[in-house]
């Protein structure tokens, strides 16, 4: 199930930014005090490794996957690529330096690449291996001789961690390998400055990127096992997303606090705050003829002011909460009064930076009820929860309803997984809010086009009364 196909377009993006495990040029060393170190995908690509030519699904074929489908083994090749260049020459414009060249610029390299790759390609790391398989699995110098030993699958996760391998099986631990480049963290901020310059904006939703990457493992036995298995997916990409959403906006606070020679990333010199990439681009890039702009009035002043967060925070820390405890609409939350702080005429940074902290903890103590089973009442009331029009709902745009959407398309499925049939009434609703959400033609965070407020709000309600009706045939039963 590819949950939005490729008109959203979040999956796209995989091919022009991947990610690292480690930051560039660090190393591990295992309980011993031995070097781990990275080996190269090379050590990988044998016939009899993981070099077969059986096509996807099949750990034996994980390279050849990898390097024919995988847009992870083309992220150092984009830049070479015309946009490339001409993304570093605008920035250079910003910043008021020489152009770079993206294949060098320690910027790019931060995503584009595997970790510690060495440059002049003379190493069996190389920076044109683009994102590679220790960059998800981890150096393999400690483990790459006894992965392939009968004892090895008797080892512990733990145990493999030791050793440098990143136990990949494990749901928290494969979004924590994505959110690092796919938001950001230190020294790889996609901020406005690279988006001013032709970088995507990233708008990362785990399931969606995950569904759409081509497979080199077997998933059936561990679908069969455990039906629930994409809630739960989704409900920890979107925790753990929010949790990296809230770290990287503490760094940029802080960073508008340092001088500028000990900030961790190269900033144009006049020093934005606050950051503008929080903020959804359609804020500020929209028609001038639009009567209903996306932003709101500051209660006081009545000036404008920007709408945050609806990408990573509207939805998820909401919804994995009781009702009594939902630290997104308590008003007292971290959450909220970040928000009221962001949305504010002149937020100072250092508030930011204490408040994006402690919302980051808040939001993090929900990956427990994240990682716990769903039962299928339990993904009814979630669904329930998605689809409620409540007092106090972020208000409705395309990122809140592309939120939306991707939960429900989630939950659905596994509804039928759980072996509760959708009625023809629910899957024709939810094919009218796909159409709402799909990619518009504009750019501008779907202010034109197909999207329209209301024509999804319709749909929702339609979905609403059908599970309304079915789980009271399932509660009286």
């Amino acid at each position: 199930m590819l949950l939005l196909g490729s008109c959203l377009g979040l999956a796209c993006l995989t091919a022009i930014v991947a990610q690292e495990v480690a930051p560039q040029g660090s190393s591990r060393h295992d309980l011993k005090g031995n070097q781990i170190e990275p080996v190269g995908v090379s050590s990988c690509a044998a016939f009899a490794c993981h070099g077969g030519n059986g096509g996807e699904g099949n750990h034996r074929n994980a390279y050849t996957t990898w390097m024919a489908l995988d847009p992870h083994s083309r992220a150092e090749s984009v830049l070479k690529q015309k946009r490339s260049i001409e993304i570093e020459n605008r920035l250079a414009i910003f910043s008021g330096r020489k152009a770079r060249s993206a294949e060098t610029d320690t910027r790019c390299l931060g995503c584009h690449v595997s970790p510690g790759p060495n440059l002049n390609r003379t190493s069996v790391v190389s920076a044109a291996e683009g994102v590679g398989c220790e960059s998800c699995h981890g150096a393999a110098s400690q483990w790459l001789a006894p992965h392939s030993s009968a004892s090895w699958k008797q080892l512990s996760d733990s145990k493999k961690l030791e050793l440098g391998m990143t136990p990949t099986t494990d749901l928290e631990a494969r979004v924590n390998l994505c959110v690092g480049c796919h938001i950001g963290n230190s020294g790889r901020d996609v901020d406005h400055d690279l988006i001013a310059a032709g970088h995507p904006q990233l708008d990362f939703e785990f399931l969606s990127y995950f569904e759409a990457l081509p497979k080199h493992w077997d998933e059936s036995k561990v679908r069969r096992e455990q039906p629930d298995l994409d809630a739960r997916a989704w409900a920890i990409g979107q925790v753990v997303s929010a949790r990296e959403a809230l770290g990287l906006l503490s760094l940029r606070a802080h960073a508008a606090l340092e001088p500028q020679a000990k900030r961790p990333v190269e900033r144009s010199p006049i020093g934005i705050w606050p950051e503008f990439a929080e903020y959804a681009c359609n804020s500020c890039h929209h028609p001038l003829a639009e009567t209903t702009l996306p932003s709101t009035r500051d209660a006081q002043t009545g000036l404008v002011t920007l709408p945050w967060g609806h990408w990573y925070f509207s939805i998820a820390p909401a919804l994995l909460t009781s009702p009594s405890e939902d630290i997104k609409n308590n008003e007292s939350s971290p959450l909220a009064s970040l928000r009221r702080l962001m949305e504010s005429i002149d937020p100072q940074p250092k508030d930011a930076e204490r408040l994006a902290l402690e919302a980051k903890a808040h939001v993090g103590k929900l990956l427990d009820t994240a990682k716990a089973p769903f039962t299928l009442r339990q993904v009814q009331q979630l669904l329930a929860r998605l689809v409620a029009d409540k007092p106090g709902s972020p208000p409705l745009n395309w990122e809140t309803a592309t939120q939306r959407f991707v939960g429900i398309a989630t939950l659905n499925g596994t509804l039928e997984r759980l072996g509760q049939p959708l009625t023809p009434n629910m899957k024709s609703a939810l094919d009218a809010m796909r159409r709402q959400v799909e990619a518009p033609s504009s750019s501008l965070g779907g202010q034109s086009g197909r999207w329209t407020a209301e024509a999804f709000t319709k749909a929702m309600e339609r979905y609403r009364r059908e599970l309304s009706v079915l789980m009271t045939a399932d509660s009286g039963r």
